[in-house]
C-alpha cells in the first residue's frame, strides 16, 4: 500500500507543485479545490500520469464541516494520510490602512481557523502509521 497525501489548495501555485511532488516520490494524493475545479482535475491526471492514485475534492476548508468532509473522503479513498499539507491561506496585497475587519476576518478564516479545522480531523488518520506529519505553508 503506497502512502497517502493530502494537499490542500493543490489546484494551483505552491499548492501544485507540492502535490506533484509527492506524487513523484509514490504518495497516492487528494487534490483540493475549491473554485479551481479544471484546474484540480489537471493536476490530478499530472499525478496519475506519474503512477500514483489521485482524488478530486472540492471543499471550502473554512468551513468546519467542508474541512472536516475533505479529511473523511480523503481517509475513505486511501484508508490512511501519512501527509497532510495546509497550503490555503491569503494575505492582504497593501497597506495596513486599506485593510476593512471583513478581509482581516477572511484572512483569519483561511490561514488559522481552515489549518486547525484540517488538522484536527487528520490526527486520527495520521496517528496509526506513527511516522504522519503535518506542514503548514
Amino acid at each position: 500500500m503506497r502512502p497517502a497525501a493530502l494537499v490542500t489548495g493543490s489546484a494551483k501555485g505552491i499548492g501544485r507543485r507540492l502535490l506533484l511532488a509527492l506524487a513523484e516520490d509514490g504518495f497516492d494524493v487528494v487534490v483540493h479545490f475549491r473554485g479551481s475545479e479544471a484546474e484540480a482535475h489537471e493536476v490530478a491526471s499530472e499525478a496519475q500520469g506519474l503512477g500514483v492514485e489521485a482524488e478530486v475534492v472540492q471543499a471550502d476548508v473554512t468551513v468546519e464541516e467542508q474541512a472536516q468532509a475533505l479529511v473523511d473522503r480523503a481517509v475513505a479513498r486511501f484508508g490512511r494520510l501519512d501527509v497532510v499539507v495546509n497550503n490555503v491561506g491569503n494575505y492582504h496585497k497593501g497597506p495596513l490602512a486599506d485593510l476593512d475587519a471583513a478581509a482581516w476576518h477572511a484572512m483569519m478564516d483561511s490561514n488559522l481557523n481552515a489549518t486547525f479545522y484540517v488538522c484536527q480531523r487528520a490526527l486520527p488518520a495520521l496517528r496509526p502509521s506513527r511516522r504522519g506529519r503535518i506542514v503548514n505553508v
